[in-house]
């Protein structure tokens, strides 16, 4: 059989490619709930579609803008509808029998058993003996909820069609189709969904307090931009769901000729999409995607080879992260059986956990898209951004020195990896180090820029800025179990590293 590796690779950058903009989409109703619903997604969409202020303190007042508005249109959407109540709706005490016996019925195959632990949740642990490359677990394509099917939902499939975004963007498609089946109690999905957690531990659950709490690591910037980019999507779906309602109150000569819009006769209304069912929905993709070929879709008009789309894998999914050096085996999909295959990645003894690798991702990747910072990362990095001042006369030879290192000539502020390295291995990128001496630089630059003098400057400079950003990782916010504690934690050991290279450093020169 052949066999595609399939990785959980959705990136934040997945969620946040520019929208289409909402013209008319907007128009006043008349009860008074959905007019007021309808003025505070107008005065949202002129926010969340607005050119980011990369300005932290600006992102930051953004967000609680953007949060209260959200809130209040929640607020109102609970006296139309019970979405978010049944959202969070602990699981009932037969649900895993129930999706056990949903996926025998499915026909997926499982060598393993389904415990809860208290901090992981559901985990796979092995029922026998197992052998490295053994399958555990497989997965029929009739099993598996993909793009495919989302396209085939009542009331989907004229979006798909014309709706700008969906065309770029499948996770979003696939996030919408779980929107879906969660508002569909009798679906044929329902024992899996059922089974779903009915929150997650990302940033889109992050409350003000703990958004401060992240606030000295890079991911606060980041995180603030993603809870945007998913805000920006859930306004924008609702705007067009507003404007169903608006459709259905126009005279009938006025409708001769026109369109409904996208979402008429869809599976949502203006009380049922909420922010809380989006973010889930979301969070359900990010922490569970896998891909798999699509049966009609293939990668260009001309070409025969199917395109890969996302999709989530029941019981599969349930498999959880665990680094391995020796691990080589991911989940896979056997085109030749048209199904998906969970091998196990080491040998592993009855009743021991069953796991997976994600990938290398940082720790704010796992907090962002997964939901659970590890304890231990090898492949952890500290994204510093720093930039070119503004107000600089020079500034546009230092663009010039940093374009030569490949930077687009337009930008001016720039993103550097720093780590934890092995004894003599430089804990950063070099281009950090050319960036330094090029802050650091007088004119003419290109002619002192490779001088020892530069040199040194650039070192204490960077050491500095180090220093400073250290100041921020304060005690109170080091100590605890949670995933921002862990991060910063994690963040504060690869800043002092890269200080102490740094120091060490500068006595050499």
């Amino acid at each position: 059989a052949a066999f595609r590796v399939v990785f959980l690779t959705l990136s934040p950058s997945d969620w946040q490619q520019t929208t289409p903009s909402p013209i008319t989409m907007i128009s006043q109703g008349k009860e008074s709930v959905e007019k007021e619903i309808s003025t505070i997604v107008a005065e949202l969409l002129e926010t969340v579609f607005k050119r980011t202020n990369p300005n932290p303190a600006d992102l930051w007042n953004e967000h609680k803008f953007i949060r209260e508005k959200i809130d209040r249109i929640s607020e109102l959407q609970a006296t139309l509808s019970d979405t978010d109540i049944s959202l969070t709706t602990k699981r009932g005490p037969g649900a895993l029998e129930e999706f056990l016996a949903w996926c025998d019925r499915k026909g997926v195959y499982r060598n393993v058993e389904v415990t809860e632990d208290p901090k992981l949740g559901y985990q796979l642990t092995a029922l026998e003996d197992q052998n490295e490359t053994d399958f555990v677990i497989t997965v029929p394509r009739k099993a598996i909820f993909c793009l495919d099917q989302v396209k085939k939902l009542p009331g989907l499939r004229k979006l798909f069609l014309h709706d700008p975004m969906l065309s770029k963007m499948d996770n979003v498609g696939l996030a919408l189709g779980v929107c879906a089946l969660q508002l569909k109690e009798d679906s044929s999905w329902a024992p899996y969904v059922n089974i779903l957690p009915s929150s997650f531990e990302t940033p889109l659950y992050f409350s003000i307090q703990q958004f401060e709490e992240l606030r000295p690591s890079p991911l606060f910037e980041e995180a603030l931009n993603h809870f945007r980019s998913i805000a920006r999507q859930f306004t924008y779906y609702l705007s067009i769901i507003d404007d169903g309602i608006n459709f259905d109150k126009r005279k009938k000569e006025d409708k001769q000729g026109k369109q409904p819009p996208l979402l008429y006769d869809g599976p949502f209304n203006i009380g049922n999409f909420t922010f809380g069912l989006y973010k889930w929905a979301v969070s359900v993709v990010c922490t569970r995607i896998n891909h798999l070929p699509s049966e009609y879709e293939k990668i260009d008009e001309k070409s025969k080879i199917p395109k890969q789309i996302p999709c989530l894998m029941p019981l599969l999914d349930f498999a959880n992260h665990k680094f391995d050096e020796k691990a080589i085996c991911h989940p896979g999909y056997s085109d030749m059986k048209d199904l998906a295959v969970l091998p196990v990645n080491r040998a592993v003894r009855k009743g021991e956990p069953i796991t997976i690798v994600y990938g290398k991702r940082t720790t704010s990747e796992f907090i962002l898209m997964n939901a659970f910072a590890p304890q231990e990362n090898p492949y952890n990095k500290y994204k510093l951004r720093i930039g070119l001042t503004k107000t600089d006369r020079f500034i546009n030879e230092r663009i010039a020195q940093m374009s030569k290192l490949g930077y687009n000539s337009f930008n001016t502020v720039y993103s550097f990896n720093l780590f934890i390295a092995k004894e003599g291995e430089m804990p950063f990128d070099e281009s950090l180090v050319r960036f330094a001496r090029v802050f650091m630089s007088n004119p003419p630059i290109d002619e002192v820029v490779d001088s020892e003098e530069s040199l040194k400057k650039g070192v204490q400079f960077v050491e500095t800025r180090l220093s400073l950003l250290l100041r921020g990782y304060t005690k109170t916010k080091l100590e605890g179990d949670s995933n921002t504690n862990v991060l910063l934690r994690q963040e504060k050991e690869i800043l002092e590293h890269v200080v102490a290279y740094l120091q060490e450093w500068k006595t050499r020169l």
